[in-house]
């Protein structure tokens, strides 16, 4: 016999299913693989596993001198802990740069459970070795200033006067970067043709007058 289709629209996810999901990621499986095999949004997963920790954290509550005291609170901090990895598990969908959303990173709080994200649950999910992200904290050289379009164009006109010869995309491309102004290549290939033609445009004007 063949599988079921799965039912068209919004799914319906009973209390007994949800706990059974959160279990699993508790139980140490990926949240993005039991989000996936479900047919939900990672966050959605989250928002259960939230839920389940603000439930348990009411439920969990025993006497001083307990003797589960101990396990009990192992067990709140592990449920603590994938809640905060699924947080940046969200986070990871929706960056690019990982290096520099972990530096922003460290030292925040989890919004869910109030506590500092740790170092190498930051450089575990992205992906950042932990080396990376010292030497990024040590660099102590602040980022220059980003010039506006004007003030390369105006280097621009300066490196093409420079010189009689004519002076090749490479050419300006490679004196730009030795005066530190790194920028891509759509904006590099706009601003040397507006330098060009300015500088076209003022020559003409000087053999008129």
């Amino acid at each position: 016999m063949g599988r079921r289709p799965k039912p068209s629209g919004p799914q319906r996810w009973s209390v007994q299913r949800k706990t059974d999901a959160v279990l699993r990621v508790l139980g140490g499986e990926s949240p993005e693989a039991v989000a996936g095999e479900l047919g939900i949004a990672v966050e959605e997963l989250a928002t259960w596993q939230e839920a389940f920790v603000q439930g348990g954290q009411e439920r969990l509550k025993v006497r001083p001198g307990d003797p589960l005291q101990r396990e009990l609170e192992q067990a709140l901090n592990r449920i603590e802990q994938l809640t905060m990895e699924l947080e940046l598990y969200e986070r990871r969908c929706t960056h690019t740069d990982w290096l520099e959303i972990v530096r922003a990173m460290v030292g925040k709080r989890s919004p869910a459970t109030g506590k500092p994200y740790p170092v190498t649950m930051l450089c575990r999910v992205f992906d950042v070795p932990r080396a990376s992200l010292y030497a990024a904290q040590k660099s102590s050289d602040p980022r220059p200033a980003a010039l506006s379009d004007e003030e390369i164009v105006g280097s621009l006109r300066q490196h093409l006067r420079s010189s009689r010869r004519h002076r090749s995309a490479r050419d300006l491309r490679q004196a730009l970067t030795e005066h530190g102004i790194e920028i891509d290549e759509d904006r590099f290939v706009r601003l040397v043709g507006e330098a060009r033609a300015r500088e076209l445009d003022e020559r003409e004007s000087e053999a008129g007058s």
